[in-house]
């Protein structure tokens, strides 16, 4: 962790009047957080410039006591890795309040609620919404996306959440979050109950439906009436029965009331009764597969270095469509100098790429004018059938250096005389001519584009 980093941003935010703007550190995981809480409190500096401590992927019960000693609010910095369909609606729903549960938790950053990055790339289909067919208009409405309506609806920034209407349902088969508006006469109850114990909807049901009563107290007794909004999941296999319905409301009682749970489902019963909406949109437009042949010159962009070329999705490094300094017309350049820094432990990409396609593409043929450095080294490559790396652990990982077949053009240091035409199965090989599994030698002219 770069303390003097933090300490150096906050000085510089300030400097430019966004002395509200807060920086939630570090965005890793539960150890990083406590190696930062416990230089907080050795550092007034330090502590003055950090708003909040964010984990990734959630905090967990194992926080440290440095952690609670600092006084700032914990936060789930990126959170969000289960999957787009009915059953990770339910687990969003359940993550957000374990992680309140275990550690006060006191909000949650979703990674991503829009995805549009190509299907096969790691955590593909964990959006709210894709549209990653900019060539048909396609999109998709995820399930998830109604998990965050139960959630951000009915409730407003500055209201607090309730310990007594915080709580797990029994046998361990799901949780509920209250929270109340400043002047306690208004109130918000977000509940899920899921069985999705072992292997997905293969386990025998370990849950069962129940009914809870509410007992409302104080401001909030005077509340006659609640709104109750339903989603529900198939518990045969997984598919959404109803997203995000709302039901009849519920009269209350001498300030009670009751609710009935189904299993596998989410709940929210507020008192706002007059907020909520689900909304509607037209139907997307049919998916299409990406259009093939496909040519682009780069022609007809405005050459001004900051032009995004359709379809590439860069990957690491940055790619933008610029003028030619030996020829009329545009051309797609890399312009990021130098390799960045790997979040956590991963270890960033050592060539910089971007792609465009389909995972599914078998044989194709590819041909490309490369333009090279002759006074520095300088890589120009393409490749195919490119997937997930072996060397990391699942079946979609976090990884970078992805394997495939690479087809790479060396200008040998930028001697600009001898060049080499290499073939490779790995990203993190492209530097080494000992790691190819073809190697060729020629000359070319220096000035020449080729491929």
């Amino acid at each position: 962790i770069m303390f003097a980093y933090i300490k150096e941003l906050r000085s510089q935010l300030d400097a430019a009047g966004l002395v509200h703007t807060r920086i939630i550190a570090p965005d890793s995981f539960v150890a990083s957080a406590e190696t930062l809480a416990r230089e907080i409190l050795k550092d007034p500096d330090l502590r003055s410039a950090v708003g909040g401590l964010g984990v990734h992927g959630g905090p967990a019960s194992s926080t440290s006591s440095a952690t609670w000693q600092t006084g700032l609010p914990l936060f789930a910095s990126e959170d969000g890795s289960t999957y787009g369909d009915a059953a990770g609606a339910l687990l969003r729903v359940a993550q957000c309040h374990q992680e309140h549960i275990a550690s006060f938790s006191q909000g949650s950053n979703f990674w991503n609620p829009f995805g549009s990055y190509y299907p096969g790339l790691p955590f593909y289909g964990h959006s709210l919404m894709d549209a990653h067919q900019p060539w048909s208009s396609h999109y998709l409405v995820r399930s998830p996306i109604w998990a965050a309506a139960h959630q951000c609806q009915h409730t407003e920034i500055g209201w607090w959440f309730v310990s007594n209407g915080t709580l797990e349902l029994a046998d361990s088969c799901g949780s509920m979050i209250t929270v109340v508006s400043p002047n306690r006469t208004d109130f918000t109850t977000v509940i899920v109950k899921d069985d999705l114990a072992g292997p997905q909807w293969a386990a025998p049901p370990r849950c069962a439906p129940e009914q809870a009563e509410f007992v409302l107290q104080g401001h909030l007794a005077q509340i006659r009436q609640v709104a109750l909004w339903v989603s529900t999941v198939n518990s045969t296999d997984g598919s959404p029965l109803r997203m995000f319905h709302r039901q009849p409301d519920i009269e209350v009682t001498n300030g009670k009331f009751t609710v009935v749970i189904p299993v596998n489902s989410i709940l929210t019963v507020t008192s706002l009764v007059h907020t909520g909406s689900k909304g509607s949109h037209p139907a997307p437009a049919p998916s299409a597969p990406f259009p093939v042949p496909w040519v682009e010159d780069f022609d007809s962009y405005p050459h001004n270095g900051s032009s995004i070329a359709r379809y590439l999705s860069d990957m690491s490094g940055g790619f933008e469509v610029t003028g030619c300094d030996s020829r009329t017309g545009g051309v797609l350049r890399q312009m990021v100098p130098q390799i960045p820094i790997g979040w956590f432990a991963l270890t960033a990409d050592t060539v910089p790429y971007t792609i465009l396609g389909a995972a599914d593409w078998a044989d194709l043929a590819v041909t490309a004018d490369v333009h090279l450095s002759t006074t520095s080294q300088s890589l120009g490559w393409i490749a195919a059938r490119m997937g997930g790396n072996p060397e990391c652990d699942g079946p979609s990982p976090i990884c970078s250096h992805p394997w495939g077949l690479y087809a790479v053009l060396d200008n040998q240091a930028g001697l600009g005389s001898t060049w080499q035409l290499r073939v490779h199965l790995r990203a993190s090989s492209l530097m080494d001519p000992s790691a190819s599994l073809l190697n060729l030698s020629f000359p070319l002219h220096p000035t020449a584009h080729h491929w």
